[in-house]
């Protein structure tokens, strides 16, 4: 008998599926589920095509190192390796590489070349439609936000007035904690990682950038981190959430970036 139920509940058709939501529905357990514009979601697209073309470069750049390095052979520091005068740079030490070293780095340079090219022709159209969309413009106003940034964090908030307060912001980049309640003991686990991936690594990578150019960003970090090495990865995710927040209540409210405005009060809450 209890074989004959697990059975049928892992069986799967539409008709059950059709009888298991309408019941969801007679129940009221069924929620509206916001749908951006087709125009959004074409945008979208293409910041996730340029996302991936990035991470391939950057694959395709440690490849060539490694090829390097198995060869014994040193390159230049970080990004000083991809500049014209490091590409020379590697060119003229390719001849001591072991040939099928050499085969492999001329193949993967000449991936790399049309990565390049394809990520420079996407981040051509996207910045041609920021023109015409005063919502990233407004979100530049804050140092440390980019292009990159704004257009992400619009492309996937969109109307920020579906959002009730500053926490349903944080709960649906999947930044906020995921409570770990048992008995007496209540505490906070991990972030949920629940909302859209490239949303919250791109806020992730603008957290860092803010530091370097903001002081509303630093201040944060410096509470959060405490000067603990162990604490910097919960500090730059508070910064993260936080900013975000605040770009959303800049979108809903249409102001520019303030830093002496206090946080508001909703947002509180998603704070840690």
């Amino acid at each position: 008998m209890l074989m004959h139920c697990m059975h049928r509940r892992r069986a799967k058709s539409d008709r059950k599926d059709a009888i298991d939501l309408a019941a969801a529905s007679a129940l009221g357990k069924t929620r509206c589920v916001h749908v951006p514009a087709k125009e959004l979601r074409a945008r979208g697209a293409l910041i996730e095509q340029r996302a991936r073309a990035v991470e391939r470069g950057t694959a395709l750049r440690n490849e060539i190192r490694s090829m390097f390095q198995q060869s014994g052979i040193p390159l230049p520091a970080a990004g000083k390796a991809w500049t014209l005068q490091g590409v020379m740079t590697l060119r003229e030490r390719w001849a001591k590489m072991e040939e099928v070293h050499r085969r492999r780095f001329d193949i993967a340079l000449a991936a790399l070349g049309a990565t390049e090219a394809e990520v420079a022709s996407l981040e051509t159209m996207l910045d041609e439609i920021a023109k015409t969309d005063p919502r990233i413009a407004l979100l530049r106003t804050v140092p440390g936000v980019g292009a990159r940034g704004a257009e992400t964090v619009v492309a996937w908030i969109d109307d920020p007035k579906r959002f009730r307060n500053g926490r349903r912001v944080g709960c649906y980049a999947g930044l906020t904690p995921r409570p770990n309640q048992s008995g007496r003991t209540d505490r906070s686990g991990a972030i949920s990682k629940a909302g859209p991936p490239r949303l919250r690594s791109m806020l992730v990578e603008v957290a860092w950038m803010a530091l370097r150019w903001n002081e509303w960003a630093r201040e944060v970090f410096r509470k959060v981190c405490r000067g603990l090495k162990d604490r910097r990865k919960r500090a730059i995710v508070a910064v993260a959430r936080r900013l975000l927040i605040r770009l959303w209540a800049m979108l809903r409210d249409g102001k520019p970036w303030d830093p002496d405005h206090a946080t508001p009060r909703s947002a509180v809450a998603a704070m840690p």
